[in-house]
């Protein structure tokens, strides 16, 4: 039987490298998305990725590039994309809030859907957004009132944050809200043959 074969962007992140160890653990042929040669060799070094001498490597320095992953998804089954900014060295200026993290989170989403579109091959797409995407800050964040039950549904949606932002923290949440709507009205208007699953973990 042939392998199944797993794309995934993002597996030099903290939570893309323990996927990855996970998909090296199964029974897929893997392609790694990396943005350089120097990030492919982080990964080969790492000494807990077992297996991944056995994975395919395609360089994309920039993900935001029209038909950028459409080699990597080229077919394939599936689609693994955690690639996505996160505001971890401190503040961001304002002035560069919404295109160091808004329009990389929304540009990256939509070209793991059109290569995926692209591949006629790809069975779903697995987005990795956030629970702030669908929970309200005011529930997440550390609070001295009393606690309340709430009840959040995959259905559930912040509205669309518009800057300026407040920090890079709201911008942040802003840019997971955004990627997620750009998700859904790609999947509403252009009705693909593959599924996408946005998982949302805190």
């Amino acid at each position: 039987m042939t392998k199944e074969t797993v794309v995934i962007t993002g597996a030099t992140g903290f939570l893309g490298g323990r996927v990855l160890q996970l998909l090296l653990e199964g029974d897929y042929n893997i392609r790694i998305v990396a943005r350089s040669n120097i990030k492919k060799q982080a990964l080969c070094n790492n000494p807990h990725l077992k297996g991944i001498e056995k994975a395919e490597f395609v360089i994309v320095p920039d993900l935001l590039a029209p038909g950028a992953l459409d080699k990597a998804a080229a077919g394939a089954d599936y689609i693994i994309h955690l690639a996505s900014p996160i505001p971890l060295h401190g503040d961001i200026p304002a002035e560069r809030q919404n295109d160091e993290l808004i329009v990389p989170a929304v540009n990256a989403t939509l070209r793991a859907l059109e290569a995926a579109e692209k591949s006629n091959s790809v069975k779903r797409v697995v987005m990795t957004s956030s629970a702030v995407a669908i929970i309200p800050p005011s529930i997440l964040l550390p609070s001295d009132d009393p606690p309340t039950t709430t009840v959040i549904s995959g259905d559930d949606r912040l509205p669309e944050i518009e800057p300026p932002f407040a920090n890079a923290f709201v911008a942040y949440i802003a840019s997971k809200v955004a990627a997620l709507e750009a998700s859904d009205k790609f999947m509403k208007e252009q009705s693909p043959e593959f599924d996408v699953v946005n998982i949302q973990p805190p």
